[in-house]
């Protein structure tokens, strides 16, 4: 009877390590929601900065994204605060990826190597 609780903790740890996602490095640009469906900056005014351009559409109702353009996918990213930091810039973020949402859950954002 004693085997019973151990076996059953042991079953639940097993779950437990399956079921949560190791974070992962995600590479991209900060970009806003609305830039990244059509997968550039400046399509309404061509003059402003990237930096410029995704900090206004957010304001404007967007929601910072980060831009894959090999993978030509926008993830959201769950933290909408410390992205700002870096807007249009590449970043390096770490975090975990909710597969149904494809959003990331951030741990971390910080300048890519160039």
């Amino acid at each position: 009877m004693k085997n019973i609780p151990l076996s059953i903790a042991a079953s639940l740890l097993m779950v437990t390590t399956i079921v949560i996602p190791k974070p992962k490095v995600f590479t991209g640009e900060i970009m806003d929601s609305q830039c990244a469906e059509l997968g550039a900056h400046g399509v309404v005014n061509p003059l402003k900065t990237t930096r410029d351009c995704t900090i206004e559409c957010v304001r404007f109702g967007g929601q910072y994204v980060l831009y894959s353009s090999t993978m030509q996918m926008a993830y959201g990213l769950d933290d909408q605060r410390r992205p700002e930091l870096f807007a249009g810039g590449r970043v390096e973020v770490t975090g975990t990826l909710n597969p149904v949402t494809h959003t990331i859950h951030v741990l971390e954002i910080r300048a890519a190597g160039e």
